[in-house]
């Protein structure tokens, strides 16, 4: 080594077994003759040459750069054409794994969101259901409740139309028939309507029998002849039965 290369440089860091004879700074603008052998060029770097035949390692590595001309090792430029074939196979079988993960990955993700999405609708068919029940639940409560009023307004109800039927004073009627009819607002609001009785045919779903007369002309046997008491269910095609008519029929 010169005596340039003896001297202290902070730039300098080839080893003692440089033999380039050169002025060195060590960078790669101004580097050692293309000849040196310490060693302390390039660190860092996977920068080589082969021989030809000679088995390269350099594949997968970040930092080399033998791929060029300078390169003339099998594995990085191979020599015939069936060389580069069998190159292009393992690479084109290592992308085919890398896809063929791919897709069974792809394909548990789509079955883990197909569960979740079943897992999903039940939830809300659950939820649905659910619903529906607690609302048919509070609608029969309901109807109990007004059924159990209506029941105890009913007899009072029945009382006041004796009263308005017996009675001769009519001021002390014309009272009772507006308590009645206050009554019967009451039994109209809780969703309780009258059941057709008078002149209608005989229906035990919705009338009872006490009594029956014969019939004469004009008059149609099993129609409701006279009505002992009135009867009541719940609006509707289908309202239930809160009480019978109570009536007498031709036969």
């Amino acid at each position: 080594m010169n005596d340039k290369q003896n001297n202290t440089n902070d730039d300098c860091k080839c080893s003692a077994e440089c033999t380039c004879g050169d002025d060195c700074n060590c960078t790669e603008e101004n580097k050692c003759n293309p000849n040196c052998t310490c060693g302390e060029h390039n660190k860092g770097k996977h920068h080589h040459k082969h021989k030809s035949g000679e088995k390269c390692d350099c594949h997968g590595k970040d930092d080399c750069n033998c791929h060029d001309n300078e390169c003339d090792c099998e594995d990085c430029h191979p020599k015939t054409a069936e060389e580069a074939l069998k190159m292009y196979e393992q690479a084109f079988n290592k992308y085919e794994e890398v896809l063929t993960k791919l897709d069974a990955d792809l394909e548990k993700e789509k079955k883990r969101a197909d569960e979740n999405e079943h897992i999903a609708r039940c939830f809300r068919q659950d939820l649905e259901r659910y619903k529906e029940r607690t609302k048919n639940i509070e609608a029969d409560a309901q109807i109990s409740a007004n059924i159990n009023t209506a029941t105890k307004l009913l007899p009072i109800l029945d009382n006041f139309n004796s009263a308005i039927t017996s009675a001769q004073d009519e001021q002390i009627k014309k009272g009772f028939s507006m308590i009645y009819s206050g009554l019967e607002d009451v039994i109209k609001g809780l969703g309780l309507e009258e059941i057709e009785a008078q002149g209608a045919e005989f229906n035990p779903e919705f009338h009872n029998c006490v009594n029956k007369v014969k019939a004469e002309k004009g008059q149609k046997e099993g129609t409701i002849s006279k009505v002992y008491q009135k009867g009541y269910k719940m609006a509707g095609e289908n309202g239930k039965v809160v009480r019978h008519a109570v009536v007498e029929i031709y036969e």
